[in-house]
């Protein structure tokens, strides 16, 4: 990757319309800050979502009042006219792989509102060429959320604490980790190494396959997507042996979806140096806790509700997993190139689900037959 040299005009501000620091809050409706219905969500609306394109006239970098925290704006224009295109906070922006250059032409997709007449966009991504720089969920949240409770009010960088002993950049949310070339190596690493799934082999005479492709609209990647079948028989299936794994690696919980059957036991580890503590909110269909723990302690929870159950630390706002429990065997989680399949299945007709975290569910009807394969496509959507 070359290295571009950003240029900056450096511009002061007390009150903006989007303050800066509201934007670093953190990302889930239940736990405030930048939950649904705050001021951070707010900020980022779906109705007024438009693509523009354009070129890169300047790169401001923009300064809030006494606390001296900075955030990249763009001026860009487009169609006959300029618009300002809010980035996120210089540190993030810095440390992503793509880099934006003045004269550059990119296309923006983002929130549309108006400051003192002009345009104002927040941009959700930014292509420049082949590169994608995805600055937020398909929620509207952050790619950032979550550093506050690490850094304070200012940036990594000026506390001298961007990069931990393992040279791993510390941000809590696996949307900017998984961005930054040298902690998502790591990630990739540890991800490969822990199973997606649990499940019972099952034995089938004649059994068919289900296979396909997933693509998601707003994610950069496909990943972390379950396909499974939603009911197969009296889905009375004895539960794995093997217990799942899930680890606290570099303050992201590793991998950030884990499929199981229904009555699986999983081990939640701790490879950081320091305190976690897992749980599942109250108002979820399986809510737990299982206290404050420090490096090199497992912790173990049986799951036996079919359910999406959302995992949280109570230490690190910015963490967050999800375990998906499956009444059967049948199911497939995706990995960066959206593939899926799901083998030994016994002939019929199924309803065929592909659940996302943060996209709208999809299903079809899919018929398999003794010992032949049979293709499924999805695309996946953002919410209503």
């Amino acid at each position: 990757m070359k290295v571009l040299i950003m240029l900056m005009t450096m511009v002061v501000v007390s009150n903006v319309f989007f303050t800066i620091d509201s934007f670093a809050k953190r990302g889930m409706g239940m736990r405030g800050g930048c939950g649904r219905g705050n001021q951070c969500y707010r900020m980022y609306n779906s109705e007024t979502e438009e693509k523009i394109s354009g070129e890169v006239v300047s790169i401001e970098k923009i300064i809030r009042g006494n606390e001296g925290f900075s955030g990249i704006h763009l001026k860009v224009m487009a169609d006959e006219e300029t618009a300002t295109v809010h980035l996120g906070p210089e540190w993030y922006i810095e440390n992503q792989d793509i880099k934006i250059e003045e004269k550059d032409k990119i296309e923006i997709t983002g929130s549309k509102s108006f400051y003192e007449g002009k345009p104002v966009i927040t941009a959700y991504e930014v292509k420049k060429g082949d590169d994608i720089l995805v600055l937020r969920d398909a929620d509207g949240f952050p790619a950032w959320r979550g550093w506050r409770r690490l850094f304070g009010n200012q940036s990594p960088k000026r506390q001298g604490r961007m990069w931990n002993d393992s040279g791993g950049w510390r941000c809590g949310n696996p949307g900017c980790r998984m961005q930054n070339p040298k902690m998502r190596e790591e990630l990739e690493k540890a991800i490969v190494e822990l199973k997606r799934e649990i499940k019972i082999d099952v034995k089938v005479e004649k059994g068919g396959t289900i296979t396909g492709n997933v693509e998601c609209k707003r994610a950069r990647y496909p990943e972390n997507v379950v396909v499974f079948i939603e009911k197969a028989g009296n889905d009375n299936y004895p539960a794995p042996e093997e217990h799942g794994k899930i680890d606290q690696f570099n303050l992201t919980f590793v991998p950030h979806v884990l499929a199981v059957q229904k009555g699986t036991k999983i081990d939640f580890l701790n490879s950081d140096s320091v305190l976690h503590n897992v749980f599942a909110p109250p108002d979820c269909c399986q809510p737990f806790n299982l206290g404050t723990y420090g490096v090199g302690v497992v912790k173990t929870e049986e799951f036996n509700e079919a359910c999406e159950i959302p995992l949280l630390c109570n230490v690190h706002a910015e963490m967050s997993a999800f375990v998906v429990v499956l009444d059967n065997p049948y199911f497939s989680v995706t990995g960066k190139d959206g593939a899926f399949t799901i083998e030994n299945v016994p002939p019929g007709t199924y309803k065929l689900n592909a659940w996302h975290e943060s996209l709208m569910t999809v299903s079809k009807e899919v018929t398999v037959e003794a010992e032949k394969t049979e293709v499924v496509d999805f695309q996946l959507k953002k919410r209503k």
